[in-house]
């Protein structure tokens, strides 16, 4: 009996003694900071998107069919209670008025959410596309094949003929430098997409693009194929408008537009690009200059006109240029109107339009490596010509 005791006391002192030595784990409760976004969705489509929200990486994906035409996605976003959030430029977002929209096809958009007591946590909302299920096939209008270098104005427009089973202008073109390797996504843009047994969709070439030979790359609605290898050029411009007024005083500015009126005539493609010197001059028959023009009662000139600034250069100073738009300063000249006379026929050699015989234009100098020459016609005055008068 006392042996049966004796193991029992030593059962119960090693017991205790374990017991003794064994530490209790404390862990911390992790209290949430309520700073995320519990729901993001699209409100424009057809049936509502929802976004997939991971919080390990703090992203937003984004499904978006390939046959959903629309320019613009509208989101709709809600959050923890007492948390705030706050755009890419660290400026916070009124929600009353919701989010901005999204352009579909945009790179990622990132937001921050702030909990009450200022804990952030920052999201990035990704877009996909999910595809049509057949391979992209596209082909350039006016092209044999897929091989051929195309040659095409800057400022020009492009005619792609696809299954791109969508309407959406959802599409990104890549130009890469055949000389220098150089990438650049903004040199086209699409315009417009038809539907019809195929689609036809009208492409942009940026004014801003730069003359040279490229392999082009396409992307659309989540597809992507290769286009033809493109030789892009500058063209002297064709046609100009004058888009402030049509009665100047001398040191007004004087405003020219490049004009697109028919976008899908390469002729029209032009762009202002490396000039360096703007004039104006009075054309005219040194004989008949300072008489009325026959059958009317408007003159060549105004009276007085002096013989001296007749078919002579008048420099103007160039305020700004763009690779569409120059405005400048209007030269000092004799007061009065000076008719326009008339668009001459064209050439078929000949891609802009002939110079007037008679009363007020334009011209232009580039620089030597944009091969646009010296004395380039840019506006000859308008239909009804340009009156200048007294100066204020």
């Amino acid at each position: 009996m006392n042996k049966i005791h004796t193991k029992t006391c030593i059962w119960m002192l090693l017991l205790l003694g374990f017991l003794s030595c064994t530490k209790t784990a404390h862990v911390d409760y992790e209290k949430p900071e309520f700073n995320k976004i519990l729901a993001f969705s699209i409100t424009n489509t057809e049936q509502e998107l929802l976004g997939a929200i991971n919080e390990e990486k703090n992203t937003i994906t984004l499904y978006v069919p390939y046959y959903y035409a629309i320019e613009y996605l509208m989101p709709e976003i809600r959050l923890d209670e007492g948390a705030s959030i706050y755009n890419s430029e660290g400026e916070e977002i009124n929600l009353d008025g919701g989010l901005e929209p999204l352009r579909l096809g945009a790179d990622t958009t990132k937001y921050t959410v702030k909990s009450a007591t200022g804990a952030s946590r920052s999201y990035a909302v990704i877009q996909k596309v999910l595809p049509y299920g057949q391979t992209l096939n596209v082909s350039i209008s006016g092209t044999p094949d897929a091989t051929t270098l195309l040659e095409k104005p800057v400022n020009g427009r492009l005619t792609l003929i696809g299954n791109f089973e969508s309407t959406s202008t959802n599409a990104r073109f890549v130009f890469t430098n055949k000389a220098t390797g150089e990438q650049h996504n903004d040199y086209a843009t699409a315009f417009s997409v038809s539907p019809g047994t195929l689609y036809t969709m009208l492409v942009d070439i940026s004014p801003n693009a730069m003359a040279g030979e490229y392999d082009v790359k396409m992307e659309h609605q989540g597809r992507v194929t290769d286009l033809n290898p493109m030789k892009l050029y500058y063209r002297r411009p064709y046609m100009t408008q004058i888009t402030s007024s049509m009665h100047y005083a001398a040191g007004d500015t004087i405003e020219f537009t490049i004009s697109r009126n028919s976008p899908t005539d390469d002729r029209y493609g032009t762009v202002f690009v490396g000039l360096k010197n703007l004039y104006a001059r009075v054309a005219g028959d040194p004989l008949t200059y300072n008489t009325l023009i026959p059958n009317t009662a408007i003159r060549y000139t105004p009276e007085g006109f002096p013989l001296e600034l007749l078919n002579k250069n008048v420099p103007m100073k160039i305020v700004s240029a763009t690779r569409t738009t120059v405005k400048a300063i209007f030269p000092d000249l004799p007061i009065g109107l000076y008719p326009n006379s008339g668009w001459n026929s064209q050439s078929p050699t000949i891609i802009y339009h002939t110079r007037p015989t008679y009363g007020l234009a334009f011209y232009g100098d580039f620089d030597e490596q944009t091969d646009l020459g010296n004395d380039v016609l840019i506006n000859r005055g308008g239909s009804s010509g340009l009156t200048v008068k007294a100066k204020q």
